[in-house]
């Protein structure tokens, strides 16, 4: 993939200071510019994870708002950003081994429960 060389070098530093704040503010200002890239990223993140070890959980409702971003796409009028959405999310949950409150799919299902709920 394009991003694989980039993403091959990416530490958690790099991961948690440069690139997560960046895709958080993108992401909430212009999704629809970003969401592609954005999806490409997060999944070649799951591809590498093996030796990249790049965990997200601190990212998902925190200052970058990773979760929330994807969430509201699924209710996007644009069938494409409802199916970059849903890829994001099932990146998300992968990359999030430590969620305190359960297990990382189970997060990300409650969030995608409450926001389809409209809470």
């Amino acid at each position: 993939k394009m991003c694989g060389a980039f993403l091959c070098r990416l530490n958690q530093e790099q991961f948690d200071n440069a690139l997560a704040p960046a895709l958080g503010l993108k992401l909430r200002a212009n999704p629809e510019s970003v969401f592609e890239t954005a999806e490409a990223i997060f999944s070649g993140l799951v591809e590498l994870n093996q030796t990249s070890n790049i965990d997200i959980t601190g990212h998902l409702n925190g200052d970058t708002k990773l979760l929330p971003s994807a969430l509201r796409q699924l209710k996007s009028a644009k069938t494409e950003m409802r199916s970059f959405a849903s890829s994001v999310l099932v990146s998300l949950a992968l990359l999030s081994p430590n969620i305190s409150k359960g297990a990382p799919l189970e997060t990300v299902a409650l969030a995608l429960s409450e926001s389809l709920l409209g809470r």
